[in-house]
This record gives C-alpha cells, structure tokens and sequence, in this order.
C-alpha cells in the first residue's frame, strides 16, 4: 500500500506538476489514513490492499478526525486526497 502512495505522489509531481509542499501533504494524509486504517479500524481487521477500504473505515476516519478537532477544511483535503487515490489505482 505505501507503494502506491510512492507512485501515486510521483504521479502528483512528475505529471501534475503538484509542488514539493503539496506532495508532503498529501503523503502526510494518506500516511495517516493507512496508519488509522491498519490499527484503528472498528472491524479490527486487516487491511492489506486499497481494495480493503471500505465506506464503514472511511467513515470512521471521519468521525476519528472530528473527535480531534480538525479543521473541516482539514478532513475535507484528506477525504479528498483518499478519494483521489482510489481513483487512481
């Protein structure tokens, strides 16, 4: 999994010309996502692929971040950037 944030965040720079601070961020929130989602999920089960996410780990993210007081534009920019993954696999 943390292969293809290496090539989704290539994919970023190298072809979307994203900068070096907006790669960062997005490897900081899919980092996060995958560390939640390996450790913290409430099925307590394993995540071994993207195909394992599901809307129920995706929304417990949600209601993760929330109980820690994120900004909304926050939780909004690391669903996205979760999202945009996704598509990209």
């Amino acid at each position: 999994m943390e292969d293809a944030i290496a090539g989704y965040l290539s994919y970023l720079r190298l072809e979307k010309g994203f900068s070096d601070n907006t790669a960062v961020a997005y490897q900081n929130d899919l980092t996060q996502f995958l560390d939640y989602a390996k450790n913290k999920s409430e099925e307590r089960r394993t995540v071994g692929s993207w195909s394992d996410i599901d809307k129920n780990v995706v929304v417990s993210f949600i209601l993760h971040l929330k109980e820690r007081s994120y900004a909304l534009a926050t939780v909004a920019r690391r669903i996205s950037a979760v999202k945009a993954i996704v598509h990209f696999i």
